[in-house]
């Protein structure tokens, strides 16, 4: 995605030589190059937009000759022209996101459609950082009164210089960003019904407290001799921090199995806990203001020998009637009171079978 600003730093630079109807043309030459002769790898949102809007600047230079007579500014023009492509993704890419996710049906192309709005999001970070840099210089510079030189400076030299400085950038933290996401995990985006969409970064997901995209969890609830051994959630998570919850909860890892990832949550909680026992009860969906959750519940029976585990230590088991008259006062994670119901039936007909 560096390349996107390519066609505004010819453009910049050839209008310090030739008429801007030239450079402008050369410019969007340049974009339409890069666009239709590297097709293929991830979709170029950038350079497309700073070739459309070189476009409608060619256009407006075309018919009305006379509305910016400053020559000298026109490199000055065409960078903070070069902005607006990157406001527009940067205001906007969540919502591309969450229209991708419901609408798009290929997984493949949804994939390659998300990492080029990633990678946009990363350039128009960088481009808007410098051109907001150099307009501040602008503004401050320019209450005090500027000679020739300093007009030339701040307005024809500088803005090819700025925008080459933002490739240069852009180039550096794309090649560190992908570096980066060869170590992160992923987790995947899906719908009601547990299809996948797409996937997301876990520090993403994680910090996420929007409730626009959907991510599988699981969650694992201990049972001892029909009570709910109960914990903290904690105090630095992002979705009712320290409230009283089950034992374990995390995402499940994009490409694995609900089985697969309920055992290696437990493991992680739990290294020596008994996986035979381990449960699947329901999937459910929690739709609330600060997250949207494809629920896998799982439970797990044990006798109350392994109460004197350094694990279960910070919690302690919940009969029924304790948890009922602690319901609706904030005491429990909202996750555990939208399920309760579904595992008070779950435990009452365990312990049938067990009499039984």
């Amino acid at each position: 995605m560096s390349e996107g600003i390519l066609p505004a730093i010819v453009a910049s630079a050839l209008s310090l030589v030739v008429n801007i109807h030239v450079s402008l043309l050369v410019g969007m030459a340049t974009g339409m190059l890069l666009l239709f002769v590297r097709r293929g790898g991830l979709p170029k949102l950038l350079l497309a937009g700073s070739t459309l809007l070189l476009f409608v600047l060619f256009a407006v230079f075309l018919f009305f000759p006379s509305l910016f007579p400053a020559t000298f500014a026109f490199p000055f023009l065409i960078e903070m022209t070069a902005m607006f492509p990157s406001l527009a993704i940067l205001t906007g890419y969540r919502g591309m996101l969450s229209y991708l996710y419901i609408r798009k049906r290929d997984g493949c192309c949804l994939s390659r459609f998300v990492q080029g709005i990633e990678a946009s999001v990363v350039s128009a970070r960088v481009i808007l950082s410098v051109g907001i840099l150099h307009l501040l210089l602008v503004v401050c510079l320019l209450p005090g009164g500027l000679d020739e030189m300093a007009h030339v400076l701040l307005f024809s030299a500088m803005p090819p210089l700025v925008l080459s400085v933002a490739f240069v950038l852009n180039l550096l933290l794309i090649s560190y960003f992908n570096k980066k996401m060869e170590n992160e995990a992923f987790v995947p985006v899906v719908d009601a019904r547990g299809h996948v969409k797409g996937r997301s970064a876990l520090t993403v997901a994680s910090s996420d407290c929007s409730s626009r995209l959907m991510y599988p969890i699981v969650r694992i609830a201990l049972t001892i001799e029909g009570m709910l051994h109960l914990h903290p959630r904690p105090h630095n998570s992002t979705f009712d921090a320290g409230r009283v919850d089950v034992l374990a909860e995390d995402f499940l890892f994009y490409g694995e199995k609900v089985t697969q990832g309920a055992r290696r949550i437990l493991k992680q909680v739990w290294p020596q806990a008994p996986l035979e026992k381990l449960r699947f009860n329901l999937a459910y969906h929690y739709q609330g203001k600060q997250a949207c959750r494809l629920v896998y519940l799982f439970t797990l029976p044990v006798d109350e020998s392994c109460l004197c585990l350094p694990r279960l230590e910070g919690g302690k088991p919940w009969p029924a009637w304790q948890i009922e008259a602690n319901l609706g006062r904030g005491y429990f994670s909202r996750l555990f009171e939208h399920e309760y119901s579904h595992l008070s039936a779950i435990i009452d007909t365990e312990e049938r079978y067990t009499e039984s």
